[in-house]
């Protein structure tokens, strides 16, 4: 008997191990929570109470293994708002009351179905701004609350949500009695990202300011303070003593490197397939690299899912027209095209041109009169917008971005007689190609990953020549008498042919390819993390050449290549009222195998929900430059080139910057105090000099640039009346060794005081809006006053820029008629441009002039100024039709 009892015992104690060792364990991809607890049910015998209502809200993706039931229900209800209590055999499901889901939709235009990026969803004193794709995510501090969502030009919307609720399309219905006003509201909002020295507009919403053309993002970031304003014959951006190169412009992940048409007059961006611009004006974070001064981030439009629609915009210099179309299911495209069109606009354009064209004829006659010479320009351009999306699922998507635009100017002059004649010719061209492809996934609600690819290219050519074809007679030893004695036969003998050819021709192109991979990672409620790396290819050539008659040589003057590789993070914590960002982007240059560690870091308090103080510090790198080109160059002065530290120096720059923001009622207050030092700053390498000690292999022709100064931006709005005030006080100076004496200069951007206002009142269908800016003169170089030889320089270097022109101002005032008829949007009205037509100066240049003195019988030179102005009173008409 004890055998069989030991058998006995044996498997009695091997069947209690098993079942202590009884494994508890789910897989589930995407199921649903009652689905999940059905099966466990019918699997192990477990038993559960609950509110089917409520648990079918949630799913499961994921693998739980566990020991005991009462551990497995723990596990899996954790990742829920749910806590389990065991009343004897059964598991009670209790909504948790301290663990709330995320709320997740997406805001899109009622209309078009088209995403809504930067809306803003407000609840209680908090709230958070939606992605590019119109997403947006919060956490519910109860079962039920009410959200508010708010987009300019667009009807807010009150909605009562529940916690765990996801994929719903919330739409905004556009208002047309909501006064466009370009500046983000709500920046005081902590779930707000905007960093200092950051602001967002809406392109589509700018269509009321005045304008030259249809409506120009640059422009209207120019009305915002720290921006030059004061040349509207430039689209580039002055941003707090920084040049125009110094700026990071990019479109839909690819960076554009020219940004004007028609000399500058407007930009390149079309308005109407744009979805939204943020501008960083300094201490932008790692998530940008590659300049020194500023960052622009344009986002293309999305076409519409469901229907067709489209527009057409005709003014006195354009024809801009775009289409959005479904393709397929998941499957949309988007594409705008702008043309000039001349059948009105030669009074404009030949205006325009005539006085910024016709200095390079002063420059080599400054007797001639202004009156006395027409050029006789032609200049057209086009830009093409174009992007496919698709949606692969509603975690991921893939754009395909095309941009392409292209300008063309001739300008000819000639003067014949019976003896001579002269021909002068200028011509210019320009382009810019960019293309992407950028892949974004959101593989759940805490990871989101963004991979693009992209190419961009600038080029630009151009070519002034002067001939002349004449006769010339030899009467050096005849007397007067001699001389009118002459037979026909006579004079043809002493008669010869006289003729020359001279020029200056040019080509520039850059190209880049890069790819890039960003992560977004949500840790929790309160901390961020962000991850990315990118590899860019540069390629850069640019040629000068001065011929004359038949010698034409072949001059390269740069050419090279170069990889640049970037690893960059930021880590974003929000604790209470705090919000920080610390940030480091890390740069490996190729060319010069040159290694550069680049901090930022920036703060807010919230002092309240009315204000905020806001501060950065930051380092940044410039790989890819500009350097200027003669002053009398045609329509591209500058030159793009890479940095290879022997001739073209690695540009640095630190930002700091400190302010604050305030709203009381219906005015808002933003303040910014900063300082910038660059380095590497390059003073024009054609600039001449004269100075006695000057000896050429001395001269450093790079140096630093010292900026700093106040931003001031104050709004009101009420429902049909809003009006910004800006003001800028700014001081940059730049010190380059053997320039001024070795002392500090007014930079060629330096301008003390710039203030801007604009106001705009709607009244029923009607949009009345106006700009006046001023801003105090800005330096240029003064010539010598007295010359003892023509071979003499025309500037002493150590006077650059001590002298100011008259100061800049202007009002553009502008009316707009909107209706709606069945399915059209109609919108027409006029704009008067520079209405009490002050003709500003943009640069003042100087020229040699000889004359003979016949009292002391010698030849005296002096200077003539040469005033390149802007633009007088200029009327443009616009008729615009969405459907």
């Amino acid at each position: 008997m004890r055998l069989p009892t030991f058998v006995f015992i044996a498997l009695l104690s091997y069947s209690v191990i098993a079942q202590q060792q009884e494994q508890f364990e789910i897989t589930a991809q995407g199921e649903r929570l009652t689905k999940i607890i059905k099966n466990l049910e019918k699997r192990y015998g477990l038993k559960f109470s609950f509110n089917p209502k409520e648990v079918s809200k949630y799913e499961y993706t994921g693998q739980i293994e566990a020991q005991s039931s009462e551990e497995l229900i723990e596990q899996l209800l954790s990742k829920f708002p749910l806590k389990p209590k065991k009343a004897g055999e059964v598991f009670l499901l209790i909504p948790d009351a301290s663990k709330k889901q995320p709320i997740k939709g997406k805001v899109i235009d009622g209309i078009s179905g088209r995403p809504l990026a930067f809306a803003h969803v407000k609840v209680d004193d908090t709230g958070t701004v939606s992605s590019m794709e119109g997403g947006f995510k919060i956490i519910p501090s109860r079962d039920s609350l009410e959200i508010t969502i708010q987009h300019i030009g667009y009807k807010p919307q009150t909605i009562t949500v529940y916690d765990g609720l996801e994929n719903m399309d919330i739409r905004l219905i556009p208002d047309t009695k909501v006064l466009p006003n370009f500046i983000l509201d709500g920046a005081l909002d902590k779930g707000n990202t905007n960093a200092p020295g950051q602001l967002s507009i809406n392109p589509q919403q700018i269509n009321s300011l005045p304008s030259l053309g249809e409506p120009d993002v640059f422009k209207s970031l120019q009305l915002l303070p720290g921006i030059q304003a004061t040349d509207e014959s430039a689209s580039g951006l002055v941003v707090r003593g920084g040049t125009t190169d110094q700026n990071l412009v990019l479109m839909d992940g690819f960076t554009l490197y020219h940004l004007d048409h028609f000399l500058g007059i407007f930009s390149t961006f079309n308005p109407y397939t744009i979805n939204n611009v943020d501008i960083y004006k300094g201490g932008f974070s790692a998530r940008y690299g590659g300049r020194i001064s500023s960052v622009v981030d344009a986002q293309g439009k999305g076409a519409t899912r469901d229907e067709f629609h489209g527009g057409l915009g005709l003014s006195l210099t354009s024809v801009n027209g775009y289409i959005e179309t479904p393709i397929a299911k998941n499957l949309s495209w988007i594409g705008g095209l702008r043309v000039s069109q001349s059948f009105i606009s030669d009074v404009i354009y030949n205006q325009f041109l005539d006085d910024n064209r016709v200095d390079i004829l002063q420059a080599s006659d400054p007797n001639a009169e202004r009156k006395d010479i027409d050029i006789d320009p032609s200049f057209s351009f086009y830009d093409f917008t174009s992007k496919v999306r698709w949606e692969l699922s509603t975690k991921s998507m893939i754009d395909f971005n095309v941009y392409l635009s292209e300008d063309f100017y001739e300008g000819a002059y000639a003067e014949e007689d019976e003896f001579q004649t002269f021909e002068f010719l200028d011509e210019a061209s320009w382009s810019n190609f960019g293309s992407s492809i950028v892949w974004s996934h959101q593989a759940n609600q805490r990871y989101l990953s963004e991979v693009t690819t992209s190419l961009s290219s600038y080029g630009s050519s151009s070519l002034i020549t002067q001939s002349f074809e004449g006769i010339t007679i030899d009467f050096e030893d005849l007397t007067d008498e001699e001389i009118e004695e002459l037979s026909p036969e006579d004079l043809e003998a002493l008669t010869d042919s006289l003729s020359f050819e001279f020029g200056l021709d040019r080509e520039n192109t850059i190209t880049d390819i890069s790819l890039q991979w960003q992560n977004d990672i949500t840790l929790d409620e309160q901390s961020e993390f962000f991850l990315g790396l990118g590899l860019s290819a540069y390629d850069a050539f640019y040629s000068e050449n001065y011929f004359e008659q038949d010698f034409r040589p072949d001059e390269e003057i740069f050419n090279a290549t170069s990889a640049l590789f970037s690893l960059f993070g930021e880590y974003q914590l929000t604790p209470r009222n705090w919000q920080f960002n610390l940030g480091m982007r890390f740069n490996q240059y190729q060319l010069t195998n040159r290694s550069d560690l680049e901090p930022r870091f920036s703060a807010q308090y919230f002092l309240s929900d009315k204000l905020k103080i806001k501060g950065s510090w930051s380092r940044h790198n410039q790989y890819v430059n500009r350097i200027s080109a003669s002053p009398f160059g045609n329509s591209d002065q500058f030159q793009w080139v890479l940095a290879d530290e022997d001739e073209i120096p690695v540009l640095t720059s630190a930002h700091a910057i400190i302010g604050f923001e305030s709203q009381f009622g219906n005015w808002t207050l933003d303040v910014e105090a900063y300082r910038k030092k660059s380095s590497g700053i390059l003073e024009s390498e054609y600039l001449l000099v004269r100075t006695e000690e000057f000896e050429e292999e001395d001269f450093q022709r790079s140096g630093d640039n010292f900026s700093r100064g106040i931003d001031l931006l104050i709004k009101y709005k009420e429902q049909d009346f809003s009006s910004w005030l800006s003001y800028g006080l700014g001081f940059s100076e730049n010190l380059i060794p053997n320039v001024a004496e070795n002392n500090r200069y007014w930079s060629g951007v330096d301008q003390r005081h710039e203030f801007n206002h604009v106001v705009q009142y709607q009244l029923g269908k009607w949009q009345f809006s106006s700009v006046f800016i001023y801003g105090s003169g800005k330096p240029f170089t003064p010539p010598e006053t007295s010359f003892e030889e023509s071979t003499d320089a025309l500037f002493d270097i150590s006077r650059i820029n001590s002298k100011r022109l008259p100061d800049y101002h202007r009002l553009d005032l502008s009316a707009k008629y909107s209706t709606d008829v069945k399915t059209l949007r109609i919108e027409t009205g006029l704009t008067l441009f520079n209405v009490y037509n002050q003709r500003n100066i943009r640069n003042r240049y100087h020229a040699f002039q000889f004359e003979f003195d016949e009292v002391t019988d010698e030849e005296v030179i002096t200077t003539v100024p040469i005033d390149q102005r802007l633009l007088g009173i200029t009327p443009n008409i616009f008729f615009n039709i969405h459907f």
